[in-house]
């Protein structure tokens, strides 16, 4: 039987458990006291397990934070490769196609620009490389100046910057000519009239032959006199006429730049060359001191020693020098050989074998076309 309370707000107290745990004789604040205590214990734990638990949660999160972060670094870097081998695809898939349009005479400026940076055998770089690269350039138009800037841009940026002087130069040259084709063109149309566009034309050639001929650094040295006029001008300075000079002055220092990277590749050609030569030169002494000993002779210790082995070797000694000469020539030949097997040079023809259609222009007609031209500008 329960034990009724002696009030019925009163708190209910286990006897049979307090005889259990001895704890019957106890008062009823005792153990109230001892409730409480256990209560805070209870508490106490519910607390160490709560935090327990929220621990387990943020190492689990923590963990998976983790995998997270390492599986995206791994597709980062796997997405990198992917990107690099599809740039290098791209790459090869234009020099592929450079090289047969090429192959099939249908080359554009960019792949005869392209092929000249890129490695070849030494007998196509050489055929490849009688002339700089501007060159290649003549003869274009308008359009032709704006597709060439572009595929310059894709090669630049498909070879990250592999040759950044070199497709720079290019660049410089490119915008020069376009500028000047625009202007050509404005003038034609009369668009713009009244308007100094900074040198006259009757001028341009005059700032050309300044230009003409001169080196990198010394175009450098006048580059730097021209700028420093423009930053200090004078009363009565022309800004407008130093800038366009300026302007046409960088262009012709990206032309000495190639000309002498044109140069500079032109003597390592030839120093390659020279060591080919030299390498199949002493490729047959060998093969002739080997062939030799299978003869029987007497040997060079048992024969007497006479005047006439004295001038044998003195005239051996002039063959050899004849031979190197010998050597140079073939040298030489060879490199015209390569020059004329590129077809650099226009083959010459009758007036017979040309279409009736075909309108043949002198130099005189085309210098008076060119005056009528200036008097009608200068007009």
């Amino acid at each position: 039987m329960w034990e009724e309370p002696d009030q019925p707000t009163s708190t209910f107290v286990w006897q049979k458990k307090l005889e259990k745990h001895g704890l019957k004789n106890l008062s009823r604040k005792e153990l109230e006291a001892l409730n409480r205590r256990k209560q805070q214990e209870n508490m106490i734990e519910l607390e160490k397990l709560k935090k327990r638990r929220q621990e387990r949660e943020h190492a689990r999160q923590q963990h998976e934070d983790d995998m997270c972060l390492m599986q995206r670094s791994k597709e980062a870097a796997q997405f990198d490769e992917w990107q690099r081998q599809e740039e290098c695809f791209h790459l090869e898939q234009a020099k592929l196609r450079s090289k047969i349009r090429i192959q099939d005479g249908r080359a554009k400026p960019i792949d005869l620009l392209a092929q000249y940076i890129s490695e070849k055998s030494l007998e196509e770089s050489i055929e490849m490389q009688m002339h700089e690269p501007y060159h290649y350039l003549n003869g274009l138009g308008l359009d032709d100046f704006e597709d060439l800037l572009a595929d310059i841009r894709v090669y630049n940026e498909l070879e990250k910057c592999q040759n950044a002087d070199y497709w720079s130069d290019l660049t410089i040259i490119v915008e020069d000519e376009l500028q000047k084709l625009r202007k050509a063109e404005a003038e034609k149309q009369r668009m713009a009239p009244g308007r100094r566009e900074g040198i006259h034309q009757s001028v341009a050639k005059d700032v050309t032959q300044i230009f003409k001929g001169k080196s990198s650094s010394q175009l450098e040295e006048l580059k730097r006199k021209i700028e420093d006029k423009i930053a200090s001008p004078q009363d009565g300075l022309d800004i407008g006429y130093w800038e366009s000079l300026l302007s046409q002055l960088k262009a012709h220092m990206a032309r000495a730049r190639l000309r002498d990277r044109h140069q500079e590749n032109l003597r390592n050609k030839l120093e390659l060359l020279k060591q080919e030569q030299e390498m199949n030169v002493k490729k047959e002494e060998l093969d002739e001191q080997e062939a030799g000993p299978s003869g029987a002779g007497p040997s060079k210790k048992d024969e007497p020693v006479d005047e006439t082995s004295r001038d044998s070797s003195s005239h051996s000694g002039n063959e050899q020098v004849k031979d190197e000469e010998n050597a140079e020539n073939d040298l030489l030949h060879e490199c015209f050989e390569l020059y004329l097997k590129g077809g650099y040079e226009p083959k010459l023809f009758s007036e017979k074998d040309l279409d009736p259609s075909v309108e043949l222009t002198t130099e005189e007609k085309i210098e008076e076309d060119l005056d009528q031209l200036r008097q009608k500008v200068l007009g």
